[in-house]
């Protein structure tokens, strides 16, 4: 009975530290979606916020990079300059995202609304 006991505490315990994290899945694409169900304050705006990967004088937003063969790709090259390589994949293949409210002031105040951990998905 302990045992088991013991076991259900352990898988609990497991559920609520990979879920909220962004795991299994979690996508920009999932988070712009959640983005749509938020209401800003009266006046204000929704922005997210993607970081950027910088590898050999090269930099891309993580949403316009999937993953081949543990490297980070361009989901698409175009100008003149042809990138097929942006680096490692960081370890675990976790992001962070940041959604901000931009409050109607004078002085442009903004206010984190939430921050996700988000992956790139696999090239195609």
């Amino acid at each position: 009975m302990r045992f088991w006991m013991m076991l259900g505490v352990g898988a609990l315990m497991l559920t609520a530290v990979v879920l909220p994290g962004g795991v299994w899945g979690a996508t920009i694409d999932d988070v712009k979606a959640e983005m749509q169900k938020m209401t800003p304050a009266s006046g204000g705006k929704l922005e997210l916020r993607i970081p950027r990967e910088d590898y050999a004088k090269n930099r891309m937003p993580i949403d316009q990079l999937c993953v081949s063969g543990g490297r980070l790709r361009p989901i698409s090259t175009s100008g003149s300059e042809k990138v097929t390589d942006m680096g490692p994949v960081r370890s675990g293949n976790k992001y962070r995202v940041t959604i901000v409210e931009k409050l109607p002031s004078a002085t442009g105040d903004e206010k984190i609304r939430a921050t996700r951990t988000v992956s790139i998905p696999d090239c195609k």
